[in-house]
């Protein structure tokens, strides 16, 4: 299995959504004079699915993470997904295919990392160890 991790602040992102904005702003204020209302709804829908394919390829990505300077969005097989800060994570562990994050408060987040490739957990071990410790 590959996990993908992303930095959704990367440029492909805030030029995803700085259109999906602009377009929906476009189309809903009706900016644009000389514009039928057919041709503004029409702009109006092309900023909602552009902000729609945002938040929609989360979903469709299995084994997920992404992340910016604050925080980040784990997504693993079954598991939901979940917004996590990097200054509340306290620990960071594998044993066993189980990733397990301690945080703040005595909560605990485990998530089954089994169909993970070893080289893949390392990485993310890495990854999530190193966040953490820049956000302290």
């Amino acid at each position: 299995m590959k996990i993908r991790i992303e930095n959704i602040t990367n440029w492909r992102n805030v030029l995803l959504l700085a259109g999906a904005t602009v377009f929906i702003l476009i189309g809903f204020f009706e900016i644009v004079p000389g514009i039928e209302a057919n041709w503004n709804r029409r702009i109006l829908g092309v900023g909602l699915l552009l902000g729609a394919w945002f938040n929609l390829r989360i979903l469709y990505m299995k084994h997920y993470i992404g992340y910016n300077g604050k925080g980040m969005f784990i997504r693993m097989g079954r598991f939901p997904g979940r917004p996590i800060r990097f200054k509340h994570v306290q620990n960071i562990r594998i044993e066993k295919g189980l990733l397990q994050i301690d945080l703040n408060g005595g909560e605990q987040l485990v998530v089954d990392l089994d169909e993970a490739d070893p080289l893949e957990r390392k990485e993310l071990t890495q990854f999530l160890e190193n966040r953490s410790l820049a956000a302290a």
